[in-house]
């Protein structure tokens, strides 16, 4: 497991948590800036479910392969 999936996994409940305070829910849409290799990105996306839209945007080409294959 590298660096970004274990620090991922430590802070994905208080990144819910956040999320959950924000009101992220159900059909919202979801612009995550630097996404890397898309961890908060596949969050979000649980959270709107099918009926809303995780839009993922990174300036290295390498992350958003890895993003997208995710």
């Amino acid at each position: 497991m590298g660096r970004l999936a274990i620090q991922a996994a430590v802070y994905e409940d208080i990144t819910r948590d956040l999320f959950d305070r924000a009101g992220l829910c159900a059909g919202m849409r979801v612009l995550d800036i630097g996404c890397g290799a898309g961890d908060v990105s596949l969050l979000a996306a649980r959270l709107v479910g099918p009926t809303g839209r995780v839009l993922r945007v990174d300036h290295a080409p390498e992350a958003l392969t890895v993003a997208r294959a995710r």
